[in-house]
């Protein structure tokens, strides 16, 4: 998802250029209809349904595991006790900065 993104920013700010330069004729939404502008968003969308769908799946896959789980709850704050929300959110960060780092650190 990064770098679809970070090229369709890169389009807004030129077009943001483009009207800081006096070309006051055009909206600051416009850049989002031309031909690369719209691949971007296509490529997003389809990542975000690829996303949303794997994200259904396991989450049928637990809905149907849950009912069967009798220590569910312990083990959901034992988990919580053993996660350092700090180190987790650092890193995350870090990670989200490079699209190959990223993707490892969603693997991970």
């Amino acid at each position: 998802f990064v770098l679809p993104v970070s090229k369709l920013f890169s389009l807004g700010v030129a077009n943001f250029r483009r009207i800081g330069e006096g070309d006051l004729s055009v909206d600051w939404l416009d850049f989002l209809t031309n031909d690369a502008a719209v691949k971007l968003i296509q490529e997003i969308d389809a990542k975000l349904m690829l996303a949303l769908d794997s994200f259904c799946r396991d989450m049928r896959e637990v809905m149907v595991t849950l009912p069967y789980y009798e220590s569910i709850d312990d083990d959901i704050l034992n988990l919580m006790d053993e996660v350092d929300v700090d180190s987790f959110l650092k890193e995350a960060s870090e990670a989200i900065l490079d699209p190959d780092s990223f993707a490892l650190y969603l693997r991970e």
